[in-house]
């Protein structure tokens, strides 16, 4: 996560009054645009979520329309609130939709392909929910899964997830700055490939929805002494904290007056341009 703190200068003379204007980019992220990034740590993930209103999960099961189900919608992984049979076409693609209702949080999730329809739905409390976690997963072998056409209320989305084996295994697409109180409709394509047939949970995608825990920094700024004759010193002190819930890393504090002085940002946090949730460098 990446941290970009600027500060902007105004003073007149002879005395030197000074203001600070701060503009914060915070996770290469704006309020009102959909943005998206990719992880493959389920560590991550667990350091990023404050909660999960509710995740669709496609999984091989035993692809079949008996004994173990392929189309859950859970809060807590290995108790579903509802679960239905599906047979995958192998390494051919299936489409999903995933719609969401805020005045009835209910959930419904329908998958299409050659091997037909299947829909399922659930209602859950209504939560607020802020983020798309897209998560793929292939354990075995010589298998894969792919989700992508992602579009979220008809408008496509600039990112994908895909996990393998040989391969990372796991990744996540993590979709951020998007309206979803109010009701959404997610649709994509998931393509699963395998040369032997893994079972379970072994080669899956779940889509999880809910609210991310919020980024934040503050940094203030002081002088001594605070008015001075042309030509005289001055000090200036800086004190950067971490205000959020999550730990920040790559942090810069670029001065428009003074220039980059993340050295000495570094330098005062013994070496490391990262700081942990409520942490603060002066």
């Amino acid at each position: 996560m990446e941290t970009l703190l600027r500060r902007t200068l105004t003073y007149a003379l002879p005395r030197l009054l000074i203001s600070v204007a701060c503009l914060l980019v915070l996770c290469s992220c704006a309020s009102a645009q959909i943005t998206t990034y990719n992880f493959t740590s389920d560590a991550t993930f667990n350091s990023l979520i404050e909660y999960q209103a509710f995740v669709p999960e496609g999984r091989i099961g035993n692809n079949s329309l008996a004994g173990d189900f392929e189309l859950d919608i859970h809060i807590n992984a290995g108790t579903p609130e509802v679960t239905g049979q599906y047979v995958w076409p192998n390494n051919q693609p299936a489409t999903f939709t995933v719609t969401y209702n805020s005045g009835t949080g209910l959930v419904t999730f329908t998958v299409s392909s050659s091997s037909g329809t299947k829909t399922i739905s659930y209602a859950y409390p209504i939560l607020p929910i802020t983020d798309i976690f897209i998560r793929t997963r292939a354990v075995n072998a010589n298998t894969s899964i792919a989700i992508t056409n992602l579009q979220l209320n008809a408008i496509p989305i600039a990112g994908s997830s895909s996990a393998s084996n040989p391969g990372t295994g796991t990744d996540y697409l993590w979709i951020r700055g998007a309206s979803l109180d109010s009701g959404f409709t997610l649709t994509g394509t998931s393509t699963m490939a395998w040369t032997v047939l893994p079972g379970q949970s072994r080669l899956a995608y779940q889509i999880k929805i809910g609210k991310a825990k919020q980024p934040c920094i503050e940094i203030s700024k002081s002088v001594f002494p605070t008015s001075a004759a042309p030509g005289q010193q001055v000090q200036y002190n800086y004190i950067v904290r971490n205000c959020g819930q999550v730990a920040l890393k790559n942090i810069a504090v670029v001065d428009d007056n003074l220039g980059n002085i993340t050295t000495n940002f570094v330098a005062a946090n013994g070496g490391s341009s990262s700081l942990a949730a409520g942490a603060q460098v002066a």
